[in-house]
């Protein structure tokens, strides 16, 4: 389960980093308007959050009960928000106007906002109430459009004690919270059960050893920069569940550096210099298997004398590679990009 709290100028000013040190705002949902009038805290609500990198998703109240109606409010929102990348955009079905039509009509208009956001590239979703959702709309032809459900339910319970994952993707389970930094009386709490809400402070890897010329591959909630040049960034991309990834290779010997995310320090790297328990110089017969110890895997220079064996045994810490001679000749063998010691096969 996914925290967070959705926002509007309801909200008064908030001051987002005692909200976000709650721990309950893993997540915001930012009004970006009501109808065709702008929210007025929008803009400060969205750009707390991108500074404080709290990940945000957006809606808008509706305040029309035709499908053209709702093509013009669609276009109003989604015009405010253009270069964000929010979780989802949603669609507040609540007003009295789309109550007085018929439950057909009611699904048409909420689907016609859905399918504009959806061609602009978003998730839709749908928010309303239990009497809606039994009365006024038909939620689940628009789940089967692939829109998600934020549900509004009060019962006096909170989770973890109760849930509604079976019916909804987003229970606001309270109109009535009360967290530190908010700027009114009361806060909306949401619960996301099938959010991919990334942890923009995230790091995969906390310590790393390694040595001159191997790459690593770390998985982070925001881009990670290394603290000085004993690594060089080689690849970095955003996947599609919202993770960095950066790949940086280990340049030269160093007793230990770090790694940041968000300015904060996530991991220490050392690069050690490459060992093995092998002679320099080794010989051996044609058919004859040898088995490295080191301090990271091994390789051979030439497969065709030297042919690996199955892949390097990680015990603690150290490697083990096996390898057989095939064939006679010389040939290198290296950890990471070092050379460590000369093969002879006869």
């Amino acid at each position: 389960m996914t925290y967070g709290v959705d926002v509007s100028h309801n909200n008064g000013a908030i001051n987002w980093q005692k909200l976000k040190a709650t721990g309950r705002v893993q997540f915001a949902v930012i009004r970006t308007s009501h109808g065709l009038s702008n929210d007025r805290q929008f803009a400060a609500n969205l750009s707390a959050c991108k500074t404080l990198k709290i990940p945000y998703a957006f809606y808008w109240y509706a305040e029309t009960a035709t499908e053209s109606g709702a093509k013009r409010e669609a276009a109003f929102a989604l015009s405010k928000i253009k270069g964000t990348s929010p979780l989802f955009v949603a669609y507040d079905a609540e007003c009295d106007s789309l109550a007085a039509l018929g439950k057909n009509q009611t699904t048409d208009v909420a689907w016609t906002a859905c399918e504009a956001i959806q061609r602009a590239g978003y998730k839709a979703y749908i928010y309303t109430n239990e009497n809606w959702r039994r009365n006024e709309i038909d939620v689940q032809f628009l789940k089967n459009k692939g829109v998600g459900f934020w549900y509004a339910r009060y019962t006096g319970q909170a989770p973890p004690t109760a849930s509604y994952a079976s019916l909804c993707d987003i229970w606001q389970y309270s109109c009535t919270g009360k967290l530190a930094g908010n700027g009114s009386q009361y806060i909306d709490l949401d619960v996301a059960y099938h959010l991919n809400v990334v942890d923009p402070n995230y790091c995969d890897t906390h310590s790393l050893t390694t040595v001159p010329g191997l790459t690593y591959q770390f998985k982070t909630g925001s881009e990670i920069k290394c603290a000085n040049k004993s690594f060089a960034q080689m690849a970095h991309k955003v996947g599609a569940d919202g993770y960095h990834y950066t790949t940086f290779k280990a340049l030269c010997i160093c007793p230990g550096v770090g790694f940041y995310v968000n300015g904060k320090r996530a991991c220490i790297a050392i690069v050690e210099k490459p060992l093995t328990d092998t002679p320099a110089r080794f010989t051996k017969h044609v058919g004859e298997t040898y088995q490295f110890k080191s301090n990271a895997p091994v390789t051979c220079g030439n497969g065709a004398i030297f042919a690996q064996v199955g892949r390097a045994a990680h015990q603690g810490k150290f490697y083990f590679t096996k390898f057989r001679a095939v064939r006679r000749g010389s040939a290198g063998f290296y950890v990471g990009s070092t050379r460590t010691n000369i093969g002879t096969v006869i």
